[in-house]
């Protein structure tokens, strides 16, 4: 199986779900399945939209707010971020992705103490 098998399996499954979308736009796995492919494909602009449609219509799974908070990550947007990986931990306390979601914006925006005085 090579990668652009893959890549063209991703792509037809890209096209399948964005018909399903469109003839029933309230099919929440249909949206959350599309954001899923898009981020596959690290197209973080359309995987933002698709995974919002899902959640708000009620896709409530650990991974949508996972890879939701990743794709707002990619695109610099850890204060978008933080509040989903805060509701994946919600949803799962011990989930690692989330987790290392945080920390990952934390490395981005944290800032450093200031140096402490020597007496």
């Amino acid at each position: 199986y090579t990668t652009y098998g893959r890549a063209a399996d991703l792509e037809r499954a890209i096209a399948e779900l964005d018909k399903a979308t469109k003839s029933n736009p309230d099919y929440a796995a249909a949206w959350a399945h599309l954001g899923m492919a898009y981020y596959s494909r690290r197209n973080y602009e359309d995987a933002i939209p698709a995974l919002q449609k899902a959640i708000e219509l009620g896709a409530n799974k650990v991974d949508y707010y996972n890879v939701l908070g990743l794709a707002h990550f990619y695109m610099a947007q850890c204060d978008i971020a933080m509040p989903l990986f805060q509701k994946s931990l919600a949803i799962d306390p011990n989930d690692l992705t989330a987790q290392g979601g945080m920390n990952l914006c934390l490395g981005v925006t944290a800032t450093p103490l200031p140096p402490t005085r020597k007496p």
